[in-house]
């Protein structure tokens, strides 16, 4: 069981929107034999937020900025194509 480290902020900002900032430490490991890529365990937390199960997919994108990299991750929802209506 991979152990994580959690920290919560939470930030209020104009217009009484309020921001919350989760971090947590993950362990990266190997994803397969070959040591082609590697893997991380999403956490609990975000599972359950975002209704999250085995076999949904997420976009992940990054930027680097400062000699960091600032990752943002999305569900991919599924949407219905209506374009292949039934006749």
């Amino acid at each position: 069981m991979p152990s994580t480290n959690r920290q919560i902020h939470i930030q209020s900002v104009p217009y009484g929107i309020v921001a919350v900032y989760l971090a947590e430490t993950t362990i990266l490991n190997l994803a397969t034999s070959n040591r082609a890529s590697l893997r991380t365990t999403v956490p609990m937390s975000i599972v359950k937020q975002f209704e999250l199960k085995s076999g949904d997919k997420l976009e992940w994108t990054f930027e680097v900025k400062n000699n960091e990299i600032i990752i943002v991750v999305k569900p991919v929802k599924h949407v219905k194509d209506y374009s292949k209506t039934e006749k």
